[in-house]
């Protein structure tokens, strides 16, 4: 187990297949509280696919979203060789409080 590849999705409905060679575990956007750490993975997919519109991301608990992928801690990742996909169109603003909204790039610094 000890070359297994790891794959985390985030934003797609639960999947999760366990190989020799492979794990694979995905959580909607409404579960990411239930993710331990995702740095734990090789490589992260994050699917913007289901939110693509102003209500679904409405909906997504964004602090739940910093609290688990921050820049500082994902550039690490990538540094060390991790892999982060973006499925999706990734131009939106998040919203942070009552009548606050950043790019979704920047939701983990608020």
């Amino acid at each position: 187990m000890a070359n297994t590849e790891k794959l985390l999705i985030i934003g797609s409905k639960a999947f999760t297949m366990s190989t020799e060679d492979w794990l694979i575990d995905s959580f909607a956007w409404d579960e990411v509280d239930k993710i331990k750490n995702p740095y734990d993975y090789h490589t992260l997919v994050i699917s913007l696919l289901g939110i693509c519109d102003d209500d679904a991301r409405n909906n997504v608990e964004w602090n739940k979203i910093r609290s688990k992928l921050t820049v500082p801690k994902t550039w690490y990742f990538l540094k060390c060789r991790g892999t982060v996909i973006v499925v999706g169109d990734p131009r939106f603003y998040v919203p942070i409080e009552k009548g606050i909204k950043v790019p979704f790039s920047m939701v983990d610094r608020f």
